[in-house]
């Protein structure tokens, strides 16, 4: 069986090249932002909110793939990515929890909101790949039984 059939290959494509569009203009409008009101700011620096904005992105198009089941190859070790994933969820939520300093502070968004996204992203890659391997205890049950 092949790691990735030609509908897998066809969907990421046009996934990914949506969400890259998606990309470009959102860092287009947040360029504009700058070109139109120059006093106009929502991340503490330039660099926070470029990063923001591409983890947004990625984490969008990490969901859209994982929903579409698309986002990994087949396979055999679907508990391992489960155990990973859940792992990284626990230390980066002991990251953020452990912090004193806020998400937002005067209006402007700091750092610790990059930790928060990648704690989203990772909580979501845990949920589908614990989805996924519940799909093939399912499947290894059936085939069993017949």
């Amino acid at each position: 069986m092949p790691k990735w059939n030609k509908q897998q290959k066809y969907i990421r494509a046009r996934i990914v090249s949506i969400h890259f569009y998606m990309l470009v203009i959102l860092l287009l409008l947040n360029e504009s932002l700058f070109l139109f009101f120059s006093d106009v700011q929502w991340g503490t620096t330039k660099r926070i909110e470029i990063l923001v904005i591409t983890l947004v992105v990625v984490l969008s198009v990490n969901i859209t793939l994982m929903y579409k089941k698309v986002f990994e190859k087949k396979r055999k070790y679907p508990l391992a990515n489960t155990l990973v994933a859940a792992c990284l969820t626990l230390f980066t939520g002991i990251i953020i929890f452990t912090q004193n300093s806020p998400f937002i502070q005067q209006g402007l968004v700091q750092s610790n909101v990059i930790i928060f996204i990648l704690l989203l992203q990772f909580t979501a890659q845990t949920v589908f790949s614990a989805i996924s391997y519940r799909e093939s205890i399912t499947i290894h049950q059936k085939r069993i039984e017949q």
